[in-house]
């Protein structure tokens, strides 16, 4: 069994569906059949075996890693992640990622969400000796490409030695494109004048390598033919049971994140929490459960789902669930266009504009969309104070609560559905739970259809 740290239980969030008996059960009996069908028996040895299993689901797999972490340590697949991590985090000043895909979209999300928005601005010292990221997708612009690898040759501020080191990690997609790989062979022959590790990388008596000047270069793929220099006797797995939008728990997410010194076990503990009240929680309790209900009809037709992130780190969930499904099946001509709320976050102010007159010159289209808020109980920093026109005091934090109320009630009063998503804080724990709510309810959804 995991230890209680494992079991902790979500927070409770605002969710108001609409839902009868009926509709319930009919919600509840598509949950047991995702819990059948993707869940693993822990007590089967050969589950909690150091490596990932190939066949685990994205369901099955925070509770698989923290176990096996729990029993093999070291020998686990987060545990390779840590050595890696740890191994290259007093020797580099940046690391690239480099990929394409929902996998590679799910770890930059991970990156916003968890640093601080001018992280890479920082020294080395004021970034705790966190390595500086950047994300590069495939196909890659050329000037975007030159101008980064220039930045990595001119090295940080000066105050640290391995400033002129860095590392690359090439998270490959599901299905790489015809310039993916032809990219990475560019980028590994740009990373040698960037500087070597001597004495670092190349002292593994396992493999018998003794060369002292390999550059870090680490390779997560597919089907297992993922390599990297830092430990040869290892690859790191995602599973092929979990597509690319689903790989975010996967190494794909998690090595990028450790790198960041981001609370890994915390972001699997957190999924696990969600996967454990969605097995058994009922309806009334279930956050999956009453997330789907919101989103879709009783006829079960999914209505045009958008997003409002009141916690601007947090944008990049919407962009990252987009890949989890298939836009909404609505009533509406194939061939009408996206309306603005599907793409744009309606926390600002321009594109609620937007979708307000797109929902006001078509009402029909009200009863067939839902806006998604996405709140933060607590925020990481202390509230800047001003003062408003007529001199009374205000802080930040108490204007985007009044931004906040303002839009609901304009969406309301477009007629538009509306719930409300509150995390207690901006934590590893917290976007844990979200992450694993927002793959569920997609596949809840997809069962529905």
């Amino acid at each position: 069994a995991a230890s209680d740290v494992y079991k902790r239980q979500p927070q409770p969030s605002a969710i108001d569906p609409i839902a009868d008996r009926e509709w319930v059960s009919r919600l509840e009996s598509e949950r047991d059949r995702v819990v059948a069908r993707l869940g693993m028996d822990f007590s089967d040895e050969r589950q909690l075996l150091p490596r990932l299993p190939w066949n685990t689901s994205f369901f099955a797999l925070p509770e698989q890693q923290l176990l096996a972490y729990e029993r093999h340590r070291e020998a686990s697949e987060v545990g390779q992640v840590f050595q890696i991590a740890n191994r290259a985090h007093d020797h580099v000043d940046a690391v690239v990622v480099f990929g394409a895909g929902a996998g590679w979209r799910g770890a930059r999300m991970l990156a916003e969400a968890g640093c601080d928005p001018f992280h890479n601005e920082w020294s080395r010292a004021k970034r705790g000796s966190k390595p500086r990221v950047y994300f590069i997708d495939d196909p890659v612009d050329n000037d975007r490409l030159h101008s980064l690898l220039a930045r990595l040759r001119e090295g940080g501020y000066g105050d640290a030695p391995g400033e002129r080191h860095w590392a690359l990690i090439a998270c490959q997609p599901e299905n790489p494109s015809a310039s993916w790989q032809p990219t990475v062979d560019l980028i590994r022959q740009c990373m040698q004048p960037c500087g070597r590790l001597q004495g670092f990388a190349g002292d593994d008596r396992r493999t018998g390598d003794a060369s002292p000047t390999r550059p870090i270069m680490i390779e997560i793929a597919r089907k297992w033919k993922a390599s990297y220099s830092i430990h040869r006797a290892r690859s790191l797995r995602i599973p092929t049971a979990i597509d690319d939008a689903f790989s975010i728990m996967t190494p794909v997410g998690l090595l990028p994140s450790a790198f960041l010194g981001f609370d890994c076990i915390q972001l699997l503990v957190g999924a696990a929490a969600i996967n454990e009240n969605f097995s058994s929680a009922s309806f009334s309790d279930n956050l999956v459960l009453r997330l789907v209900a919101a989103g879709m009809t009783r006829e079960r037709r999914r209505l045009r789902q958008s997003w409002a992130f009141w916690q601007r780190c947090l944008s990049g969930i919407g962009e990252w669930s987009r890949t989890l499904s298939v836009d909404a099946s609505t009533d509406e001509p194939a061939d009408e266009p996206t309306d603005a709320g599907t793409v744009d976050d309606l926390a600002v102010s321009a594109f609620r504009e937007s979708y307000l007159r797109s929902v006001r010159n078509r009402p029909e289209r009200a009863s067939k969309r839902v806006c998604h808020h996405l709140a933060v109980a607590k925020i990481r920093t202390d509230p800047i104070e001003t003062q408003q026109c007529n001199g009374d005091p205000i802080d930040q934090d108490e204007l985007i609560a009044a931004s906040r109320e303002q839009a609901i009630s304009e969406i309301n009063a477009a007629g538009v559905r509306q719930t409300k998503l509150t995390l207690p804080e901006v934590n590893t724990h917290s976007i844990g739970q979200l992450l694993q709510l927002l793959m569920l309810a997609s596949v809840v959804e997809s069962g529905l259809d």
